[in-house]
């Protein structure tokens, strides 16, 4: 185990008094973080200290590469709950390291943690939710429209209002990722899942056809009700229930 690890691994265990699972639980989360970064599987040892130096680990350690880390943690199927967690340990290790005086802040705190879904109508189970999302694609724009709406919803934890607000310039088709700017004016970035992303591709196309037949080319809302304006609040509150 690495050096700075084991110390990490140590402090929990005897000054914090963490339950053993909890222990491995971080132990783990922190190693999957250094393997993403060092492009190993999860189940391959990290490199020794000569060839991953302390320089390097914490040099490593920072918003942009655990933004990543969280997104491809998203993409290979674990839940909100299950990278929430790692993201809570990998928090853990840099508050240690920030209290050690080995970073100057802790990169964890900067990130977007993803949502829990809390804000799913409580009429949506999940079984029932998941056969809807199965259902074969509606033809029609309007139709598609609705259900990249709740299945947005569901993957991203996204606000009504914030799915009201969207601009096609929120989307990044490339980095898969929506970039949202919340309260206080603070921007941050919604990993979208893959499942999503094919949904928003199929979407998309079918939204710039309808943009065409309106001849509303310049219209940059992500969202459009049936005569081609923006949705708002209580369109969205319809669709959804």
């Amino acid at each position: 185990m690495l050096a700075l690890l084991d110390r990490f691994i140590n402090h929990i265990r005897v000054h914090k008094r963490y339950s053993e699972r909890t222990v491995c639980l971080y132990s783990s989360a922190v190693c999957d973080f250094y393997c993403y970064i060092l492009g190993l599987s999860v189940h391959e040892e990290l490199p020794s200290e000569e060839n991953f130096p302390e320089k390097e680990q914490l040099k490593l350690l920072t918003p942009l590469h655990i933004r990543g880390f969280i997104a491809t943690s998203l993409k290979d199927g674990l839940s909100a709950r299950s990278v929430n967690l790692k993201i809570c340990a990998l928090s853990s290790y840099c508050d240690y390291l920030v209290m050690n005086n080995l970073l100057a802040e802790n990169p964890a705190g900067m990130v977007y943690r993803p949502k829990m879904n809390k804000r799913l109508p409580l009429f949506y189970d999940e079984d029932s939710l998941a056969g809807y999302l199965a259902r074969p694609l509606p033809g029609d724009y309007g139709g598609l429209r609705d259900r990249v709406i709740i299945a947005t919803i569901y993957a991203t934890g996204m606000r009504r209002a914030e799915i009201s607000a969207l601009k096609t310039g929120n989307y990044d088709k490339s980095r898969s990722i929506f970039r949202i700017r919340g309260k206080g004016d603070k921007e941050r970035e919604i990993p979208v899942v893959p499942f999503l992303a094919r949904l928003l591709g199929l979407y998309m196309q079918k939204r710039e056809e309808f943009v065409a037949e309106h001849e509303k080319y310049g219209e940059t809302a992500f969202f459009l009700t049936n005569k081609c304006n923006p949705v708002y609040l209580n369109f969205v509150n319809n669709v959804v229930q």
